[in-house]
């Protein structure tokens, strides 16, 4: 085999590796897009938003990421929508819209999330005795 054999075999790998997730993709949309017609002929309204998981965020930062309302009609997709949206805030590491009927009419939302660790690195530095030979620097956790 010479160069221009491997060459053509890696890119035959990843052409149908990408056809494959595609397909794998356009399954899902399908999916999502079913199960979107069940919860809409569900026609369920959103009677509260509970967010846990988040230690340090306040519920208001998630809320405002959030097109679903209290009050507001549910939509798979929307909560799908609002799922990536807080996920793109760089705070967590996972989130998740779970909605959990209650009756015929109404569901209560459960965002979960998963709050990255942080470590805030602060610098400090000063000048000993006034003199600038003892100048030091320094890094607070």
């Amino acid at each position: 085999m010479n160069k221009n054999h491997l060459k053509l075999i890696f890119i035959i790998f990843i052409f149908s590796f990408s056809v494959f997730a595609y397909s794998q993709q356009d399954s899902i949309l399908r999916l999502i897009e079913k199960n979107e017609r069940i919860f809409d002929s569900l026609n369920l309204k959103v009677k509260e938003i509970a967010i846990s998981g988040n230690y340090t965020t306040k519920d208001y930062i998630i809320l405002r990421e959030m097109s679903l309302r209290k009050g507001s009609k549910f939509s798979l997709m929307k909560s799908l929508d609002d799922t990536r949206r807080i996920l793109n805030l760089g705070l967590f590491t996972n989130a998740e819209i779970i909605p959990i009927p209650l009756n015929n009419k109404e569901t209560i939302l459960n965002v979960d999330v998963n709050e990255r660790f942080y470590i805030l690195p602060l610098p400090n530095g000063g000048i000993e005795d006034g003199e600038w030979a003892k100048f030091w620097l320094g890094l607070t956790l």
